[in-house]
Formats: C-alpha cells, structure tokens, sequence
C-alpha cells in the first residue's frame, strides 16, 4: 500500500475519533511495511500521571485507537469492533517521544488479530494483543 493512500486514510480516520482530538493526540506515520505500521507521539504534560510516567488508562486508550487504525487501515469493510484487547504493562513509560508499532498477524473475513508495542527507541513499555471484529 501506498504510504500517501495510509496517511489520508490515517487522518481520515483521526477525524473519525473524537476522543483522539479532545486529547490533542497525533499520530505520526513513522514507517509502513506489509500489515504493520509504525507510528510515533510526542508526550503532552496532561499525558503523565505524578512520576512523571504515562497514565495506564491512557496507554489502553492509545493501544484500543492505533491497533484498531491498524485493523481499519488493511480493511475493506465499513465498520469494526474491539472484542479482546490485553495489554501486558513492562515498565513505566518515561520520555518525551513515543512509538507504537503494531502488525496484523492474521485476517479471516470477520476477524482480525494484531498486536503491538509502546516505546521509546530503547525500552519497550508495554505489549498488546487484540482481536478486532470487522462487519
């Protein structure tokens, strides 16, 4: 796929979740290979919890909305669903620029599974796995 078509369709969808704009969260294409992507954040204080580390409900809020762009990316169908998301918390996640990486390991016709990490270059912060319903 084309990296230009992946950044239209990325901010196309941005729009599409009202949530991601309330927070001032951009993603920015980093790298697009077959069925994965590689996006990256800067930090905003509002961000970090007292530590100095990102909140944890912030990091499934950005699993549940990149892992789900993902899906919605490499999918030809309207309209999806998060069944299963698990996130396995590694460390604290410290810094000022993030990255998310995220890949589809398989694709049926109703059902995705992807998974995905959060990092900072040197230190993954925590891993996803999810499956996504697509109708």
């Amino acid at each position: 796929m084309d990296i230009s078509i992946v950044r239209t369709k990325i901010n196309r969808i941005y729009e599409e979740i009202p949530i991601l704009k309330k927070l001032g969260l951009e993603f920015n294409l980093e790298e697009l290979k077959e069925n994965e992507i590689i996006i990256s954040f800067d930090g905003k204080d509002y961000f970090y919890r007292k530590g100095g580390f990102l909140f944890g409900g912030f990091v499934e809020l950005l699993f549940d909305a990149f892992l789900g762009l993902l899906v919605r990316i490499f999918n030809d169908k309207a309209n999806q669903v998060t069944v299963n998301l698990n996130i396995d918390f590694l460390e604290e996640a410290k810094g000022n620029k993030f990255y998310i990486n995220g890949r589809i390991i398989r694709k049926g016709s109703s059902i995705v599974f992807v998974e995905g990490n959060l990092y900072n270059g040197e230190k993954i912060f925590a891993k996803a796995n999810g499956i996504w319903k697509i109708f």
